[in-house]
């Protein structure tokens, strides 16, 4: 008898932008934005500090005792507990992934806004998904080479 797995959902965190106020991206699924992201900006991976390294990650929902309701990532090098948690600017992470619905500034900086709201579409655009793969891919080099 063969029995048929349906295939890890795959989910792209493009980062379009590394900057003072941190790195900001988009999240898609299937081709489709999900919601905006800020994570604090590249610093060579170190942890509390930096934005993870791009790659391939696994991830799956999970309750946090201090953000309730979120997405943990797995196997990402030197680096436990990255979470995608509600949050508004860079300063609201250690490392993690803040998704948001829009952009703005908040207390002078540059911040992603709706964070709870695009955490809870996000939950209700994944939820029957488990076990999915998070690729990240850095395009800031590209679009600063193409300006």
């Amino acid at each position: 008898m063969h029995t048929h797995t349906e295939p890890r959902p795959v989910l792209e965190l493009l980062r379009v932008e590394n900057g003072a106020d941190g790195c900001f991206g988009v999240l898609r699924k299937n081709g489709r934005i999900l919601c905006l992201t800020l994570e604090p900006g590249w610093r060579e991976n170190r942890v509390l500090i930096s934005c993870i390294p791009e790659g391939t990650y696994a991830m799956t929902a999970r309750v946090s005792p201090r953000f309730g309701k979120c997405f943990a990532l797995s196997g990402v090098p030197d680096r436990t507990e990255i979470l995608i948690h509600p949050g508004n600017t860079a300063q609201d992470t250690q490392g993690c992934i803040l998704p948001g619905l829009r952009l703005g500034i908040l207390s002078g900086r540059r911040a992603v806004l709706m964070s709870r709201d695009a955490l809870r579409a996000l939950d209700a655009a994944l939820k029957d998904c488990g076990q999915m793969t998070l690729r990240i891919v850095n395009l800031w080099e590209e679009l600063e080479a193409a300006s």
